[in-house]
């Protein structure tokens, strides 16, 4: 559907106070594992093409050092030379452990060395790094082993804060990327005394394969929330990390028999009238379809499915009888319906849950009907339902207790979290129905024998992460537009995660982020960025005294500090034509850098942004040049 927005005036630039999005330098850069096995003169090289000049990257303390005595860093002056000589500036990650020590072991000597490693670190490349990152991810066990631990993170963070400034007083300290925007994390670590151990607020906001508009900004308003309360509200923000995956959707065989089976060893597929209620994601958006068709596919004939949205799912429990829910997919848990999900199982009921670590990101509804963050982790979610969950699994299982996935059988299935039974009672079993090496349990049939009456089924495969691919015409899209929003947002770094796909996963999305494939062709988003980076020179201001969206429509502006203003402009879905007399004198070009022609009917304006660039009225101080308000009429000479 095609709608047209009128524009009053023959211009679309107004007279407007502007910001620095993050300084005078460029605000966009780019992940890549440069340090560890990537080719540097290839990505070097990409980089001057595309002009990124900001490229982070890993700085593995084992690397460094394996033993205390040890010191081992020309291949990193190799290194950070040939950023020098193309003029990328390193963002270096300071992280892991190395054979002597490591800071996730709470220790304070632990800490004490993991400070000493950031001291020599920035000491040695001081001319190098402006900043320096402190961990990545610590709030997840993937990253920080065996389990997440706020109090030792801060204890790691605090050590090297002071090293890092003994070495080169001027360096700036970044809090490790949280994965997900987690404001519970944060506000522990304040809770710890982390507000004087860093000068960057630093989080990793993926919201794939959604839009990141409102997303973004439901999310940062949450981390400059609980800055103000902490009395921090000062700090810029960083965004080192957040992409989008490509590879259109391509389910994995064995996903269709895992949840075959899994309806037999509940019991239900010879269940009549057997009733279902999905729970979709906490924000829903393509993925949830994608899972339905799985679902309506591979249940028992004549069952009814039921989608329930996130918010709504406590009412529908406790005012209807279900014989089985199926949690949501993007490893969550609604805090507000927790004690009914607890009840349907302790009166008898099936649960479902394909989402790998039942639980983990936990969200709730406020009062007036949004849904906000909650603490990630969420361990008393999985005690009350007696899960045990462990973030360790196996690349790949096979079949154990008769789980029969039908004729085409599971074969190799990989599970990213495995299960046990530590919260078990009297009476209580876990089954496993997928084992992997070591006897890892990585799906696994809870029955209940005490007093809870009803059955768990729970597999660790994680399946938000198979469904949230996407075209690579849509990942150039989204790469642009959440970039910009960023910015507008006052984000004062934005990386792009990543540079170089490793494809080495034709299922596994993690594999398929790179804006460059592993042979380092480009993909659309690489252009795309592109466009982006040389359309907003360094030295250039983002407009924000008037508001950036409404109904729909988006629009960035920003002054170029030698050149004209610019203007971003696209949709959320359907799009508008924007009158021709509107933007008038003005160039205009797409996504990729080339011309568009502007008809007789306007400029038409779609999900791929479009860039207006207004050469031709800029020293014309008879232009007419409309404001950017929201009735789009208050126009002046």
């Amino acid at each position: 559907m095609k709608r047209t927005v009128f524009w009053a005036g023959a211009g679309i630039f107004a007279s407007l106070v502007f910001s620095a999005a993050g300084g005078n330098a460029s605000p966009f850069g780019v992940c890549s594992h440069v340090t560890r096995d990537e080719d540097a003169d290839q990505v070097f090289a990409r980089c001057v093409e595309a002009g990124i000049r900001n490229v982070r990257a890993d700085f593995d303390w084992w690397r460094f050092q394996n033993k205390p005595e040890e010191w081992k860093s020309s291949r990193f002056a190799e290194i950070l030379a040939k950023a020098r000589a193309a003029g990328v500036t390193v963002l270096p990650i300071a992280t892991g452990g190395c054979n002597f020590s490591s800071p996730t072991s709470g220790t304070p000597e632990s800490f004490r060395r993991f400070g000493a490693f950031v001291g020599r670190l920035v000491g040695d490349f001081k001319d190098d790094f402006p900043v320096v990152e402190i961990w990545n991810e610590q709030n997840i066990g993937g990253f920080w082993p065996p389990q997440p631990n706020t109090a030792h993170y801060v204890g790691a963070l605090r050590e090297a804060y002071k090293a890092a400034k003994a070495a080169h007083p001027s360096v700036r300290v970044a809090f490790g990327g949280t994965a997900g925007p987690d404001v519970g994390f944060y506000q522990q670590a304040y809770a710890n005394g982390a507000k004087d151990c860093f000068d960057i607020v630093n989080i990793h906001p993926y919201c794939m394969p959604n839009a990141p508009e409102g997303w973004l900004e439901r999310q940062l308003g949450l981390m400059r929330e609980t800055m103000s309360r902490n009395g921090d509200a000062a700090k810029p923000i960083w965004i080192t990390e957040m992409g989008w995956a490509t590879r259109e959707i391509e389910w994995p065989k064995s996903e269709y028999g895992m949840v075959r089976g899994a309806f037999k060893a509940l019991g239900l597929t010879g269940r009549k009238n057997l009733r279902v209620l999905a729970i979709e994601q906490s924000h829903p958006g393509p993925t949830d379809r994608w899972f339905s068709e799985v679902w309506r596919q591979e249940l028992p004939k004549g069952a009814e499915l039921v989608n329930c949205t996130y918010g709504d799912v406590a009412e529908r429990l406790a005012e209807e009888t279900w014989d089985a829910v199926v949690m949501p997919f993007d490893e969550s848990c609604p805090l507000h319906a927790t004690d009914v999900l607890v009840n349907h199982v302790r009166r008898g009921g099936a649960l479902v849950d394909f989402g790998g670590m039942p639980g983990y990101f936990s969200f709730r509804r406020e009062k007036d009907g949004t849904i906000v963050n909650g603490p990630n982790g969420n361990e008393a979610f999985r005690k009350a339902l007696r899960i045990e969950a462990r973030h360790q699994g196996c690349e790949s299982s096979v079949a154990a207790n008769g789980f029969d996935t039908g004729t085409d059988g599971v074969k190799n299935y990989p599970g990213w979290r495995s299960f046990g039974t530590k919260y078990l009672r009297s009476g209580d079993v876990m089954k496993p129905m997928m084992v992997g090496s070591g006897n890892v349990a990585v799906a696994a049939l809870y029955e209940f024998n005490s007093d809870f009456k009803g059955k768990i089924f729970t597999a660790g495969r994680a399946l938000v992460f198979v469904g949230c691919a996407t075209s690579e015409r849509t990942q150039a899209a989204m790469t642009v537009r959440s970039a910009l929003t960023a910015v507008r947002l006052g984000v004062e770094k934005y990386f792009v995660y990543e540079f170089q796909a490793p494809e080495t996963s034709r299922t596994d999305p993690e594999s398929h982020f790179g804006l460059l494939h592993k042979d380092y062709a480009p993909k659309p988003a690489f252009q795309a960025y592109k466009t982006l980076i040389g359309l907003w020179p360094e030295g250039s201001m983002v407009l924000t005294d008037k508001p950036w969206r409404s109904d729909g429509l988006y629009r960035v502006a920003w002054r170029q500090p030698k050149g004209p203003r610019v203007m971003a402009l696209w949709t959320d879905g359907a799009s508008r034509t924007i009158p021709a007399a509107t933007v008038a004198g003005a160039k205009v070009i797409d996504l990729y850098g080339r011309a568009v022609n502007v008809t007789d009917e306007g400029l038409s304006v779609g999900t791929d942004p479009a860039f207006v660039i207004a050469v031709g009225f800029k020293n014309d101080p008879n232009s007419h040049v409309c404001h950017l308000a929201d009735d789009y009429r208050h126009c002046i000479r």
